[in-house]
């Protein structure tokens, strides 16, 4: 095994390859542009972004890859700044989409990118910002913030966490992963296997509190979501969304289409890319006519049997009008979010690279979610669903699991509220 010096001297070479390689990239990639950009002079207008904290009140640092573990944090920003109106909230993205989706998100003070992890940059982050208590969001681990968080006391916590047995920090060259979980004051797992894998590594505070975006999903369902246009388009048939979708989803949709659409029935189809070019392609792919939902007015939309949502931030409010969801990513990298869609007793089909998710694992237990690997699997599921006490069953168990799944958010600011009214936690920032 390679010494912990040596492992710390490859991690901070792979950091800075990365910091010059995402740069090259940045001049053929619009989103490897956008990471570049959002990093030059970033510590000249974090300087400048900080005069709008209170210098009397704590700051807590929240930091987030991206747009899901945005929202699987969401609920606990939110209820943080409901019962503490005065704290400072500064919410950092590692990505690009992230940023660009939230970045005038209202209920944080301060929004930004996170540096390329070097010593020398994080210790100038963390003078900027002088947290009271950190929280990285799911799988976040940037070994030189935390190793100065660390160093500087400031309590800090990782949320909504989810541990595998074949990640880095189980394997026998992983000390210098497991140094940084040491790093956190405390860890919420969502669900009992990892806090048994984290107790193997003997991590001194593991607690199981359950998934954040339970309750998030909860919230956007209890909102109002006018959208006379989706009123229009679905009248009274019955909806299938097909959310964050890829290449490989719509291949398949495509082919339901083509050969074995159901009858009566509409489609919304909602790509996790948005760009023109993807637009396009998808529509010319589709066996029959489409239309987007901002180019389209009343008339298109009632007689449309597809329509692509080709905006941002609607679809987990979308999933409402639906009957049954597909749930994009199960042939790639994993699926997208299950929990937007089971919220509204949504039974839920995937692709088969679903099994990093536990709540899709745990839908898919219980009848709620089904896995579909091939075009006659998807279609003996659809049929299957169109008898009226098959559906009410995976319906029923798509609102169990999001009912008996809530309240993460309380157990964890339970624990956290006390470290911002007393003690170290507590201090204030100095500027």
């Amino acid at each position: 095994m390679l010494p912990h010096s040596a492992q710390l001297l490859l991690y901070r070479i792979a950091v800075r390859l990365y910091g010059w390689l995402i740069g090259l990239a940045g001049f053929f990639h619009p989103k490897a542009r956008l990471w570049t950009q959002g990093r030059q002079d970033l510590f000249g207008r974090l300087k400048e972004g900080r005069k709008s904290l209170r210098p009397d009140c704590p700051t807590v640092w929240v930091h987030c890859a991206s747009v899901g573990e945005f929202e699987q944090g969401r609920p606990l920003i939110e209820a943080l700044r409901d019962r503490q109106p005065d704290l400072n909230i500064v919410l950092s993205f590692f990505s690009p989409s992230g940023y660009q989706l939230r970045k005038n998100y209202p209920v944080a003070d301060l929004v930004c990118y996170l540096p390329l992890d070097t010593p020398g940059n994080a210790r100038r982050f963390l003078d900027l910002l002088d947290p009271a208590l950190a929280i990285f969001v799911k799988y976040e681990f940037w070994f030189e913030h935390l190793a100065e968080l660390n160093r500087r006391k400031v309590p800090t916590f990782l949320i909504s966490a989810v541990f595998r047995p074949k990640q880095v920090f189980f394997r026998w060259y992983g000390s210098l992963f497991r140094q940084m979980l040491r790093t956190f004051d405390a860890i919420f797992v969502q669900e009992r296997s990892s806090a048994e894998l984290l107790e193997e590594l003997r991590h001194p505070r593991v607690l199981v509190a359950g998934d954040t975006r339970v309750d998030r999903v909860c919230q956007v369902a209890g909102q109002v979501f006018d959208t006379p246009l989706l009123d229009v388009f679905t009248g009274s048939s019955p909806l299938l969304i097909a959310g964050s979708t890829w290449p490989e989803d719509e291949q398949l949709l495509i082919e339901h289409l083509k050969n074995g659409a159901l009858p009566n029935w509409k489609y919304l189809i909602v790509p996790h890319e948005l760009t023109s070019a993807r637009l396009e392609e998808l529509q010319a792919a589709l066996p029959m006519p489409s239309i987007r939902f901002t180019r389209s007015g009343r008339e298109e939309a009632e007689s449309a049997r597809i329509m692509i949502l080709d905006t941002m931030g609607m679809l987990s409010g979308a999933y409402r009008y639906g009957r049954i969801a597909w749930i994009g990513g199960g042939f790639g990298a994993g699926i997208h979010n299950v929990l937007e869609a089971a919220v509204y007793g949504l039974p839920t089909l995937f692709g088969t690279r679903y099994r990093k998710f536990p709540e899709a694992t745990a839908l898919v237990s219980a009848g709620g979610a089904f896995p579909v690997d091939t075009y006659e699997t998807l279609q003996q599921t659809l049929r299957s669903l169109q008898d009226a006490t098959s559906y009410e069953r995976a319906s029923a168990q798509a609102r169990r699991y999001i009912a008996e799944n809530q309240g993460a958010t309380g157990r964890i600011l339970a624990e956290l509220l006390p470290l911002l009214s007393d003690g170290e936690g507590g201090r204030t920032s100095s500027r």
